[in-house]
């Protein structure tokens, strides 16, 4: 198991008009964190993403990763039992 930091910030290069950039300004404060993992025998198990805000998202994500909401980004002992209930840990 690993964790990876990551935001959702748009590189400069990438904003298409003025609309975009002053949506990316609000997504860019927004970090998550990836966290994989698996067995040493190439085992996967399902992929978590904790989100750095108090509340989920309204969007929809994909049934096979779980989104657990946390203020400061890295997993706790909530995100762990999340995540291992639906690994069947």
């Amino acid at each position: 198991m690993d964790e990876t930091s990551l935001n959702f910030e748009i590189p400069a290069n990438m904003i298409i008009s003025k609309i975009a950039e002053e949506k990316s300004k609000d997504c860019a404060k927004i970090q998550f964190t990836v966290v994989p993992s698996c067995l040493a025998n190439g085992i996967t198990f399902v992929m978590m993403v904790i989100i750095k805000t108090k509340a989920l998202p309204k969007e929809e994500f994909q049934k096979d990763i779980v989104i657990h909401v946390y203020e400061k980004s890295w997993m706790d002992e909530g995100g762990y039992k999340k995540w291992s209930r639906k690994c069947g840990i």
